[in-house]
């Protein structure tokens, strides 16, 4: 399997368990290949490293969500944020609320 095809498979496996706890070991199995070498190649081809793509995947997923059920809420964007810990773990909903905003995601004050 080419580095490529490896680099493939971890992103559907992190892409199918995006709403869970990843650990780089399982990311890492998907990859067949080492963390150590892992975390290299995925950053020399993505441009980034693992934690930060799976942190704007997440963003991007809950602007999603957000963006559907704005029209439906006059929830604050606070509020709303404190609805997606498990996509945020160990983030508070102000923090989160705030990358969300990043995203351009806006919700009543």
């Amino acid at each position: 399997m080419s580095w490529i095809q490896s680099m493939q498979e971890a992103i559907d496996f992190m892409e199918q368990h995006l709403l869970e706890d990843l650990s780089m070991d399982e990311v890492t199995k998907a990859a067949y290949t080492s963390p150590y070498h892992f975390q290299r190649i995925f950053s020399l081809l993505t441009g980034t490293t693992v934690a930060e793509y799976l942190r704007r995947r997440r963003l991007t997923l809950a602007a999603q969500e957000l963006r559907k059920g704005i029209g439906k809420s006059s929830m604050s964007l606070t509020s709303m944020a404190m609805k997606l810990p498990s996509l945020f773990p160990g983030r508070s909903g102000s923090s989160t609320a705030y990358h969300l905003e990043k995203h351009g995601v806006t919700g009543e004050r």
